[in-house]
């Protein structure tokens, strides 16, 4: 089951995460303009908001390359 976000326009946590996949230094109101999320009753932007930033961290958070740590031996 897709969880929706969105009701009025049946817009899911897929279709955001989809939408910061392609634009991921995209703002609310960009969102919200692309996914019609929010736009019809508004009674969903707090969640919007909320979910925005959850795939934003989660989207950066994997594309944020690993540090290396190289033992102070090495260095001799």
């Amino acid at each position: 089951m897709k969880q929706l976000i969105c009701i009025c326009n049946r817009v899911t946590y897929g279709d955001i995460e989809k939408i910061l996949q392609q634009y991921p230094h995209a703002e609310i109101e960009e969102i919200m303009h692309l996914s019609s999320a929010g736009t019809t009753c508004g009674r969903c932007r707090r969640e919007l908001t909320a979910k925005v930033e959850e795939i934003k961290k989660l989207l950066f958070d994997r594309k944020k390359p690993q540090q290396l740590t190289i033992p102070f031996q090495y260095y001799k």
